[in-house]
């Protein structure tokens, strides 16, 4: 666990005190670039000295992207400080990833040189007419002899202006309806002067600095060899490994959610009121320990879903999909509850921690829209439900798989991206773990080996969970026989998605708790937190005490004062602003 949050300590490190003025990406700078609309350009070039992009490159290629686990954390320390950047800066992945699943052997070595400079490269997917409906895209790549000539305009592209490179995707064969689209690479410096133009940086409500614009295209020469994979299979292509992109969004949204409750609890701390402290109120105390929890059952499910990409990514669809959905909407709700307690303070532009709140909750509120939106995620796993929730009535043992997936001491074997599928089959580790987690429970319940109520209560919520996987079929009958034909689309079914969601979410913290218990910091050992996690799914099932609550306060105090990431693997950050 060590070795794979040990880049992130040396970034943290790298960067400093985002609290201080004078580091490359403090938050005030962080501030004052947001209010004049400008790119942070001093930042991406002090990334690019530390050697990030290189992260985004498989180490077969000459980089160092070993895990996704190990890039999660490193999107954290950047977003935890400015979202601009780490969005501006991560979205070089999403325009690598496909050349990385379906390019051939040449196309991934010219990219991963490319990329190694730190040059940007960005994925044109979007049209200004037709949004997220891939399948109506117009942009058209039409064969000639020497390869092909393109022509169209992508739109709402990140970094559509600064990339050197980027992937398109256009029709290649009109008529054919998904197999008429394909993957291209377009290098803008081999293109012919007056063949492309940017479009204009679009002004967002977010995120203002970041580079969302794009490029039109109008009659630009491509050779045969900026074709990605087989003619037609481009829309298969993004479907499949937007699944890993999907993933690492989710460190946008929990390196957002971190600054929102440190900021929250320093204020909390540091404010007078009524002759004691924010802090001292009782519903303050509630609404920070809640804050916490979903802040932790976040965590766990980006966690578990980084690792599953590399255990079983035949699954990813499934819990990519899981994850986009959950953590974005997770966070986004947790930071409008602290939004309360910080009271004015979280809507003005200066002031308290050089009005960072304001930004962030500006900037984290776009990050569901990413790489297919929350209705978008819902979708693609309410299609899967009906089979998840039917293979859960005899699921497969897979214990080999299921410690490697949650043990996080354990080495995690090679990404692969040819190995990502459309269909999960009706397997998902994760929520298959329920099984195998109530068992462990019950034993430490005979044995005595943990503390007995907490254990007991832990037993009631996986029986439970277990329960309502179980009951999740007759409902869908239920939603299916009501809606007929829009079944697929109704809100019946997307209610049954997002529930399933919280259920997975739930068996990751479970998961993650039984395997790493004994290697855990002391608080995350005794298993409070995982209580707190699921009374957030399941609020009837089992009490929360008074201590537990308490001592989540005290452990949240602890971390702020020790500088140390709110998370299950809390590594240490370079510092924090002033009171």
């Amino acid at each position: 666990m060590t070795e794979t949050y040990a880049s992130a300590e040396a970034l943290e490190a790298f960067l400093g005190d985002p609290g201080d003025a004078s580091s490359v990406s403090s938050f005030q700078k962080a501030l004052e670039l947001d209010e004049r609309e400008m790119f942070p350009d001093a930042a991406f070039s002090a990334l690019r000295d530390w050697g990030f992009h290189n992260y985004y490159i498989p180490t077969h290629l000459g980089g160092r992207l070993r895990s996704l686990e190990e890039v999660l954390a490193l999107a954290r320390v950047l977003s935890r400080r400015d979202l601009s950047l780490a969005i501006g800066h991560g979205k070089t992945y999403l325009g690598l990833v496909p050349v990385w699943g379906s390019g051939s052997a040449e196309q991934q070595r010219h990219l991963a040189a490319i990329a190694a400079t730190g040059a940007p490269v960005s994925l044109g997917l979007t049209e200004r007419a037709h949004g997220s409906d891939l399948l109506a895209t117009d942009m058209r790549a039409v064969r000639t002899p020497t390869g092909f000539s393109l022509t169209g305009e992508k739109w709402l592209i990140n970094n559509g202006t600064r990339s050197q490179a980027i992937v398109v995707l256009a029709r290649t064969e009109p008529g054919a309806g998904p197999r008429g689209l394909s993957l291209l690479v377009v290098e803008k410096a081999r293109l012919a002067p007056g063949t492309y133009r940017h479009v204009q940086k679009i002004r967002t409500h977010g995120i203002r600095g970041a580079d969302i614009s794009g490029v039109t295209f109008e009659a630009a020469e491509l050779p045969a060899e900026a074709l990605v994979g087989a003619p037609g299979s481009g829309l298969e292509t993004v479907m499949r490994v937007i699944q890993l992109t999907r993933l690492l969004c989710s460190g946008f949204s929990l390196g957002a959610g971190d600054t929102a409750l440190r900021c929250t609890l320093d204020f909390a701390r540091s404010r007078k009121l009524y002759n004691s402290t924010v802090l001292a109120i009782s519903n303050v105390r509630s609404t920070l320990t809640d804050a916490f929890a979903d802040l932790l059952l976040s965590d766990a499910v980006a966690v578990a879903g980084a690792r599953l990409a590399h255990v079983a990514p035949e699954q990813l669809s499934v819990g990519s999909a899981v994850v986009k959905y959950f953590v974005p909407a997770t966070v986004e709700a947790m930071i409008r509850d602290v939004a309360v307690v910080l009271g004015a303070r979280y809507y003005i532009r200066e002031d308290h921690w050089s009005g960072a709140f304001q930004k962030l909750s500006r900037d984290a509120a776009v990050v569901s829209l990413f790489d297919g939106s929350t209705a978008v995620n819902l979708n693609a796993l309410g299609l899967q439900l009906r089979y998840l929730v039917e293979s859960m009535a005899s699921p497969i043992a897979d214990e080999a798989r299921t410690e490697a997936l949650f043990r996080l001491a354990t080495p995690l074997p090679a990404l692969d991206p040819s190995k990502l599928t459309l269909s999960a089959r009706g397997r998902d580790l994760v929520v298959q773990s329920l099984h195998g987690s109530l068992r462990s429970l019950q034993k430490l319940e005979e044995t005595g080996a943990a503390g007995g109520n907490l254990v007991a209560a832990l037993s009631r919520h996986a029986s439970h969970l277990l329960k309502e996987v179980s009951a999740m079929g007759d409902r869908l009958t239920e939603v299916e026989d009501l809606e007929g034909i829009q079944f697929g689309r109704s809100a019946g079914l997307f209610s049954l998605a997002k529930r399933y969601c919280e259920i997975h979410a739930a068996a990751a913290c479970l998961g993650l708790w039984l395997y790493n218990r004994e290697r855990l910091p002391e608080y995350f050992q005794r298993g409070d937190w995982v209580h707190l996690c699921l009374n957030r799914v399941s609020p009837n099932v089992a009490g929360i005490s008074t201590e537990q609550r308490e001592g989540a306060v005290r452990e949240m105090e602890r971390m702020s004062a020790e500088k140390r990431l709110f998370s299950i693997a809390p590594f240490q950050l370079a510092g924090m602003p002033p009171s």
